[in-house]
């Protein structure tokens, strides 16, 4: 009975490597729509600047720098009357390769992995009746990132598509002495990809 049991795990397995390779057969028969040498350029549909440059160093293979910015101005007002006014600025900078497999004709499933470093100031001054004081920070990270995402080639040299973020990275902030590691995730909608 053991045997039987055995040998029907084993048919089953292989079968399961036989599916799974004549997929990964069909895609690698699908044509890439890009090249080696071409470039790219891309954006995220932020209320910040997110966007970036690839190169592609095979047809399914880019180089990809990928750039993030954005700065906040917020007033507001307590109950002892006090009028704080914080200024907030981030600037994120990643550098990674990104795998293009196509999975139909028109679509590309993407997978990618890089560094990044990035810095957080915010500037907060508080106004009272008693004075004006003003206080400050800073938080600088650095670490990896590994990106899963999916494209659509809405034309020959333009896509759409999204992306999912897990990020590993450091920390160490100025003004609070404080230090450690965090890990994040980020889903980034609606990423606009332009080829030439």
């Amino acid at each position: 009975m053991m045997k039987r049991h055995l040998a029907a795990a084993a048919i089953a397995l292989g079968s399961l490597a036989t599916i799974a390779g004549t997929a990964e057969a069909q895609a690698a028969t699908i044509a890439s729509p890009f090249h080696a040498g071409q470039w790219g350029v891309e954006a995220y549909a932020h209320v910040f600047g997110d966007g970036g440059v690839m190169r592609f160093f095979t047809p399914r293979t880019a180089l990809v720098l990928d750039v993030a910015a954005d700065q906040i101005s917020t007033d507001a007002n307590d109950a002892t009357s006090t009028l704080q006014h914080t200024n907030s600025t981030m600037l994120n900078l990643s550098l990674g390769l990104r795998h293009h497999t196509m999975v139909a004709p028109k679509i590309a499933s993407t997978f990618a992995g890089g560094v990044s470093v990035s810095t957080t100031r915010q500037r907060s001054e508080y106004e009272a009746p008693s004075g004006t004081s003003v206080s400050s920070y800073r938080a600088n990270y650095a670490g990896g990132w590994v990106e899963f995402g999916g494209q659509y080639m809405v034309a020959d040299r333009f896509a759409v598509g999204l992306a999912y973020d897990l990020i590993g990275r450091h920390i160490s902030n100025t003004g609070t002495d404080q230090h450690g590691f965090e890990f994040a995730t980020q889903f980034r909608p609606i990423r606009a990809t332009l080829y030439f």
